[in-house]
């Protein structure tokens, strides 16, 4: 059967339209009544929202199977949509599109490989894709925005490159002193078994290896 509106053959056709010959189908009818029926656009969104919190109550397991389906098969918007919350929120200017933002394949930060349906926000995997402005100060622009881990974002986070640097020069210092102290430790543990036994630590040609040996 062809409906009388859009001219598309329905299997069902319920009902006729005021004015308009022949039966209409269900999507020319409910078009035809939130543009021009009063109220119904508001008590059709209602129940519809209604309807649709009792089935996510009463289903939870499929929500939230659907929910990650969703959004693992739309990572893109969902980054976008959320940095375009954050930049309203922060009064930083926004002028992303989908385009703009392709997800690589690696992070270029941590080299480490970008995973899409890992977790979001707070929960997001190390490896969840996220949106890094290079310069904090500027807003999300194509030129300033790159899809980087969500572990390589929370370590750049606010701080500055100097204060990167005193990590670094920090953790080097501190490793170094580890190193400095294993080797001390070692050469205490040698000198006391070279005094116990008259063995001492000599490199083997032959063999590639370190063997204890009894002084010549």
């Amino acid at each position: 059967m062809i409906c009388s509106k859009c001219r598309e053959d329905k299997s069902r056709l319920p009902s006729h339209l005021p004015g308009l010959e022949g039966l209409v189908c269900d999507n020319c009818r409910l078009k035809w009544r939130f543009e021009n029926e009063p109220g119904f656009r508001a008590r059709y969104l209602r129940k519809a929202t209604a309807n649709g919190v009792k089935y996510q109550k009463s289903h939870p397991e499929k929500t939230k199977s659907f929910q990650k389906r969703y959004r693992d098969s739309h990572t893109t918007q969902g980054l976008l949509r959320r940095a375009a919350y954050r930049a309203k929120q922060q009064g930083l200017s926004f002028s992303l599109e989908e385009g703009d933002i392709p997800i690589p394949e690696r992070c270029p930060v941590l080299g480490v490989p970008i995973k899409v349906g890992q977790g979001r926000g707070r929960v997001a995997s190390a490896n969840a894709p996220s949106l890094d402005r290079v310069n904090n100060n500027e807003g999300y622009t194509k030129e300033n925005t790159r899809v980087i881990s969500s572990r390589a974002n929370s370590l750049k986070s606010d701080g500055s490159l100097e204060e990167f640097r005193a990590i670094v020069k920090y953790m080097e210092g501190e490793l170094l002193k580890e190193l400095s102290a294993l080797g001390q430790e070692q050469e205490a543990a040698e000198r006391a078994h070279e005094e116990k036994t008259g063995e001492r630590l000599l490199f083997d040609n032959e063999t590639g290896r370190w063997t204890w040996r009894m002084k010549p």
